[in-house]
């Protein structure tokens, strides 16, 4: 028997996250279930450098050690079969740094 207070299913990036939250700036009791505890992250992760510097700037957990690779700019590319008519190869440029989350590191 496990006295908590909340019971979070699934310890990837958004419930882990979730559950300090909860503990750290709340006092809860908190309990996390996850099947796959021991197994990687499947996904790739990726973020804007000034939306993961301002979550380091509240939690100062080091989350820039997490970082594989920057970017300056993004592109995203949304032309093509079932974009409603715009063009395969449209391109569209985003100025704004962007990284690759080293989800082994985030882990």
């Amino acid at each position: 028997q496990v006295d908590t207070d909340v019971l979070i299913v699934g310890g990837g990036p958004a419930g882990t996250m979730l559950a300090w939250q909860l503990a750290e700036k709340h006092n809860a009791k908190v309990t996390v279930v996850d099947k796959a505890v021991d197994e990687p992250w499947p996904n790739n992760y990726g973020v804007w450098i000034a939306e993961w510097q301002a979550l380091e700037d509240q939690l100062n957990f080091g989350l820039d050690q997490c970082l594989d690779y920057r970017w300056k700019y993004t592109d995203a590319f949304l032309g093509g079969e079932g974009s409603g008519g715009v063009d395969a190869n449209y391109r569209l440029r985003i100025n704004r740094d962007y990284a690759r989350v080293n989800r082994k590191k985030l882990k």
